[in-house]
């Protein structure tokens, strides 16, 4: 026997718990759910942006990964 009904655990309480909790969860989601239906090329666009960020900001705030970024030579 469900206490809660499944509706208002996935519609209402799931989705506030998330926000209350300050996780990205949805927008993951969403994101997710747009890119699936991408070509592969799209998909490596985006893969290949995200990997920049990522990069870029491990440069700017850790000074062991900077080192050792500029040191493969990459440049993000």
């Amino acid at each position: 026997m469900n206490i809660i009904p499944p509706w208002l655990a996935g519609k209402i309480i799931y989705p506030l718990h998330e926000k209350l909790m300050h996780r990205p969860t949805f927008s993951y989601l969403k994101e997710l759910n747009q890119s699936q239906y991408l070509s592969r090329e799209e998909i490596e666009a985006l893969q290949f942006k995200k990997l920049k960020n990522l990069l870029s900001l491990a440069q700017k705030h850790c000074p062991w990964h900077a080192q050792h970024i500029l040191s493969a030579g990459i440049d993000p």
